[in-house]
């Protein structure tokens, strides 16, 4: 089976999970760091990094540290190009 499907499963599987939906839709406005995601779908901070990992893992985000923060952004061109919902 071709790699590309393994890639595409794995992406589906990253964003079946409401709350990784909810940090994406916020990401599509710009640039946030952690402590924002934390405040404004109010989770954790531990909750909202290890979605964050899981969604760097399959190429969603990037980080980008600044000092103490951590800032994320969202890399992946489709989801950019097309949002939550629309792809």
């Amino acid at each position: 089976m071709p790699d590309k499907y393994y890639d595409t499963a794995e992406l589906y599987k990253a964003m079946a999970n409401p709350k990784r939906l909810a940090i994406i839709d916020l990401l599509m406005g710009g640039e946030v760091s952690v402590n924002d995601i934390a405040k404004k779908i109010k989770i954790s901070k531990t909750n909202v990094s290890q979605h964050l990992s899981h969604l760097r893992h399959v190429g969603i985000v990037k980080p980008r540290r600044e000092g103490l923060n951590v800032y994320y952004s969202i890399v992946h061109e489709g989801i950019k190009a097309h949002g939550i919902g629309k792809f």
